[in-house]
């Protein structure tokens, strides 16, 4: 069954709105126009689209002119405040959004997006359709076939109620909606309901009488003053239940055809409004797509100028394995795996190739078993002279402008506990296209900046000297650090019996928490307001209390144990740590 997503245009956009207004940095262009609510918007559309996978899709938006509801009552929506000068400025905006990502907006006179959506739900009986709003009165539009998706936790969670869901939490079918609403009224659009009845008393009418109709039918089975109040508040009763009442028969202008979903890329939308986050996640998903990876058993052809990349597992102190090459091969990055590669490996040695870190390269070429190779550039010290404010790999990345459909932080993260390499196949064939791209830009821009001559005579030849200092390693004696290890365990116990002794029982001397309620509620020193541990604060208690000394003695081999004996024996290779120089 092919799926439709209706969406509440006001309803979304004011909930995104009021959920980030209150925070401490305002989201605004460089020209000061607010883009907060309309950032939102696009988030939570962007989840929901993720979400429901949606064949077609309409945005539904109230006109802001008086309805048909007006007319039969006056004071509908009447209690409402004014809006925001910052939102109202943000409704064309949003507007502007939808027209550029090509997704179907519509409103007309004298009705509401709600009518809007129930009438689109109701001429798509054959289709599964979604209605994302925070209006409960939308509610009363679920059955067999449609869902509603509410906002819930400011912008964190979609909750999808169907019929089952609806009847689970307030015991109703979604006829009874506006039977609820009829009863009790609904403040935020004005609609009276019946003096004195809360969705409490509400709820057991309902369930006792089922509708509003059924309620008066019964009135001589309610006793006191809630049949006082029933009979003052007939009238309204039953206008509150149209007003709630959404209308489902209008006449809409377009076929499901036209609400078909092909979304266009705003790239140029997010760069005039400065949206810097969503116009990089759009430029990732385009980079994912253009640069695609195709497997090769041998190189039959001569790659594309001289780049050459090689992808490896993440961990640099583990098992660093080689699981091939990537090159760029016309509109495409070809992949060669390491063992196709092995079983002809002049071409490793067939030229001097430009890679983004040859030292890595160097490591991992040695380690698996490859004849030395030349390397003419290094793109990674190329470009890090040019920008050494970038802070990590992908810092640079952005300095560089070379989008990749994932970041190697979120790469890194993702690949500890198993192997990434089909994660990264596609990171390493965008970045590889790419590099090949600009290479000779990053190159003449470091003769214009006068560091030509430091790249290739201090660094690219420092490159060999450091990938010899990181292979050889760093002698490192196990034995002796297991002895200190013993040694140092046994002054700790010692310490900690101590402790415990002043104490007057056994606690977590590590748990800053456990520390307080020794110090300052058992003992009763002096903690101040913050009730810290730190060690500036024992320093302090060392002349009130011996625990002080005898704490500050305990964490000073606690972090020796840590830092340098745990620390160190971890990265122990064949007696040797091979650490890493930049």
């Amino acid at each position: 069954m092919k799926k439709l997503l209706l969406v509440d245009g006001n309803s979304m956009l004011f909930r995104t709105y009021y959920a980030t207004i209150g925070q401490s940095r305002r989201m605004t262009t460089s020209q000061g126009i607010p883009t907060n609510a309309v950032f939102g918007f696009i988030h939570l559309l962007q989840k929901a689209i993720a979400q429901i996978e949606p064949d077609a899709m309409l945005v539904a938006w109230d006109c802001g002119k008086p309805t048909f509801r007006h007319e039969r009552f006056e004071a509908y929506k009447g209690t409402r405040k004014e809006l925001d000068e910052e939102l109202i400025v943000q409704m064309p905006i949003v507007r502007e959004y939808l027209d550029a990502a090509n997704i179907t907006r519509y409103e007309e006179e004298g009705y509401e997006a709600d009518d809007i959506i129930g009438s689109m739900a109701a001429s798509a009986p054959d289709m599964e359709t979604y209605i994302l709003t925070s209006d409960r009165d939308l509610l009363q539009l679920v059955d067999d076939s449609t869902r509603v998706i509410l906002m819930k936790k400011g912008l964190a969670e979609l909750d999808i109620v169907d019929k089952p869901e609806l009847e689970k939490r307030y015991g109703l079918s979604p006829a009874q909606i506006t039977d609820l609403k009829g009863l009790m009224g609904d403040a935020s659009d004005n609609i009276p309901g019946v003096r004195h009845i809360g969705e409490k008393t509400a709820l057991k009418l309902l369930h006792d009488f089922q509708t509003v109709e059924g309620v008066y039918a019964h009135l001589d089975q309610i006793r006191g003053k809630r049949r006082e109040y029933l009979e003052e508040g007939k009238e309204s009763a039953f206008l509150s239940k149209e007003l709630a009442t959404i209308y489902r028969e209008m006449k809409l202008p377009f076929s499901m055809e036209d609400l078909a979903l092909n979304p266009d890329s705003p790239q140029d939308f997010y760069r005039k409004y400065e949206m810097r986050s969503l116009l990089a996640q759009e430029e990732a998903q385009s980079v994912q797509q253009s640069w695609e990876i195709e497997t090769i058993d041998r190189l039959e052809f001569d790659p594309d100028g001289d780049i050459m990349l090689a992808v490896a597992s993440l961990d640099p102190f583990m098992d660093q394995t080689l699981y091939g090459f990537v090159f760029p091969h016309g509109n495409t990055a070809a992949w060669l795996p390491v063992d196709k590669a092995l079983e002809d490996p002049s071409f490793v040695t067939s030229r001097a190739w430009t890679t983004w870190d040859s030292k890595d390269f160097m490591h991992l070429l040695d380690r698996s078993g490859f004849p030395p190779a030349r390397f003419s550039e290094d793109l990674h010290v190329a470009s890090f002279l040019l920008y050494s404010q970038a802070t990590s790999i992908d810092t640079l990345m952005e300095a560089l402008e070379i989008v990749l459909p994932e970041t190697f932080r979120d790469l890194g993260m993702k690949s500890k506990g198993g192997s990434s390499v089909e994660r990264m196949k596609p990171v390493m064939a965008a970045l590889a296209g790419q590099l090949a791209q600009k290479k000779d830009a990053v190159l003449a821009r470091l003769k214009e900046e006068d560091m030509d001559t430091l790249y290739r005579t201090i660094e690219l030849p420092l490159i060999p000297v450091l990938y010899e200092m990181e292979k050889n390693g760093i002698q490192c004696d196990r034995g002796r650090l297991e002895q200190l290890r013993t040694e140092f365990q046994e002054r700790m116990d010692s310490l900690a019996e101590k402790i415990y002794e002043l104490a007057g029982h056994p606690f977590k001397i590590e748990s800053p928490k456990q520390l307080g309620t020794v110090l300052f509620d058992e003992l009763g020193l002096k903690g101040g307001r913050k009730r810290s541990t730190a060690a500036d604060v024992l320093e302090k208690l060392r002349d009130e209390h011996p625990i002080a000394e005898l704490i500050l003695e305990y964490r000073k081999y606690s972090k020796l144990m840590t830092t340098y004996i745990t620390g160190l024996v971890r990265y122990i290779v064949d007696g040797k740590i091979h650490t890493t120089f930049n």
